[in-house]
């Protein structure tokens, strides 16, 4: 807990876990807090190397939505993110580590505070990923270990 009441929940995994953790057991883990009270406080979540597959973060998202700046989802083996998802207060978003990720997903309208996003490893192709649907917010892209030959 920090100094404004704020959380900062690190779930990560120090190794991928074994089997996918689906969206509704992360739902049960974060209603597992003792205080209703206390998940919209979180505003940084880490769950790097939990593996939720191809599944999307979607009820467990709307929990987390409204306070959330800090999101680190990498190594998660998600490939996208459910329509109508969104994060209204994140900055900082984390997809490494997840070569089938459409980055596509990643607009205005889901994440219109976005500043910096960290996209190594996502096994993009010769070509860079379409920045124009990204939010004018953001200062910083990352795009290093992908196979990305020239940025026309």
């Amino acid at each position: 807990m920090l100094k404004d009441d704020s959380i900062l929940l690190d779930m990560s995994a120090k190794v991928p876990t074994p089997s996918p953790c689906g969206d509704d057991d992360l739902v049960n883990l974060l209603l597992t807090f003792n205080h209703p009270y206390e998940i919209p406080n979180i505003k940084a979540l880490s769950l790097c190397n939990v593996i939720l597959g191809r599944s999307s973060l979607s009820s467990s998202s709307s929990l987390l939505s409204s306070s959330l700046v800090i999101l680190n989802l990498s190594a998660t083996g998600l490939a996208t993110l459910n329509p109508g998802t969104a994060f209204p207060q994140v900055q900082f978003l984390n997809l490494s580590c997840n070569p089938a990720f459409d980055l596509s997903c990643v607009t205005v309208a889901r994440f219109p505070s976005l500043k910096e996003l960290i996209a190594r490893h996502l096994g993009l192709g010769l070509h860079p990923p379409n920045t124009a649907h990204f939010p004018p917010s953001l200062k910083l892209l990352d795009l290093s270990f992908n196979l990305i030959s020239s940025f026309d």
